[in-house]
């Protein structure tokens, strides 16, 4: 659908995502990295089922207005209420998985063009614009409409604007005598792997500094006040973008979820082992295998003699994951977006 927006106001855009700590905030960080680097150009709008104050918070400093939808798990109600505030001007960007063939068409029919952020290459798309940011996907491995576009790979990298203004070179050597570790394993973990991972850690002789960050929706905080007495683990919780930068700017090596703080991780150009903590992460995990941007990628029950092999420094290893970095994450990310969605 062709309507042209007036030339003395900017295009609208409305993001559809939920977060929460059942599901995660992956969809929800997504949407919020690409609301960064389309709010110059768009008016930026995002719809939301009963978001939680730190969400709320989150998406205040990234978008121009939130709305908050009634909680619901029937995705015909949720469509219904979706429905209700857009107009046929409206660009749509979906990011989750409830968001189906169904749920695309009757979204597509009310509004000016479609886009769906996908990582589970899963089910016919409708949408006028497909993303998806994993690097070894291609558009024929999809069931797409004729006219859909494909934004995929790395260029598209959906990670906050931030992190690609503070990438520094990263000068920092695997050898030093007291590793210090990040452990970040997505915003809610609800599996509590943080905790068998820092057990793992402290149960070695190693000279390990641990630095652990809970995400906003992780409810596993109680779990951890053993170790507040420990000279060796810090806790932090819900970090800003900036601080997050430097948590991973000021550690040895991270250890991370094989989802978006793992690219994160790679933009700043940190060695990182990736865990595979769910099911949906197993593209992203053979993606930096098979390209070598990470020491290793382990699976969410991992022994802890593999996670400790995993970290011994390899001056060669190291070196070649960083430069692998390099060659992925080139910082046009926003540019390429940009010039993207001014062509829907």
């Amino acid at each position: 659908m062709n309507l042209k927006t007036p030339m003395n106001r900017k295009a609208t855009i409305v993001f559809r995502a939920d977060g929460n700590s059942e599901i995660g905030l992956g969809h929800v960080m997504r949407c919020v990295a690409l609301c960064e680097m389309l709010q110059d150009v768009f008016y930026v709008k995002f719809a939301i089922q009963n978001p939680s104050a730190p969400i709320l918070q989150l998406l205040h400093s990234a978008v121009s207005e939130v709305i908050p939808l009634p909680e619901t798990k029937n995705h015909r109600e949720d469509a219904a209420h979706f429905l209700t505030v857009l107009s046929k001007e409206d660009i749509v960007v979906l990011d989750g998985y409830a968001f189906d063939a169904a749920y695309q068409k009757a979204i597509k029919q009310q509004c000016r063009s479609l886009v769906y952020i996908d990582d589970l290459v899963s089910g016919h798309q409708y949408a006028d614009v497909l993303i998806n940011h994993n690097g070894l996907v291609q558009a024929s491995d999809y069931d797409a409409s004729a006219y859909t576009t494909f934004l995929l790979g790395t260029g598209y990298a959906l990670v906050r604007k931030v992190f690609f203004d503070k990438r520094t070179a990263n000068k920092d050597a695997g050898n030093k005598i007291k590793k210090t570790i990040l452990i970040n394993l997505g915003g809610a973990d609800p599996d509590n792997i943080s905790l068998k991972i820092v057990h793992a850690l402290l149960a070695v002789q190693e000279n390990y500094s641990i630095t652990l960050i809970l995400g906003a929706a992780n409810k596993n905080g109680e779990s951890f006040k053993p170790f507040q007495a420990s000279p060796d683990v810090i806790i932090k919780r819900s970090l800003s973008a900036e601080e997050m930068i430097d948590e991973i700017n000021s550690c040895t090596v991270a250890i991370v979820s094989c989802s978006t703080i793992a690219y994160e991780v790679c933009i700043l150009n940190k060695p990182f082992i990736g865990v595979l903590t769910a099911a949906n992460q197993a593209s992203n995990a053979a993606f930096f295998k098979k390209n070598n941007l990470s020491l290793d990628v382990l699976d969410k029950n991992v022994e802890e003699s593999v996670l400790v092999k995993s970290l011994e420094f390899n001056a060669g290893k190291w070196d070649e994951t960083l430069n692998q970095q390099k060659l992925f994450f080139d910082g046009k990310t926003a540019e390429r977006f940009q010039q993207a969605f001014k062509k829907i």
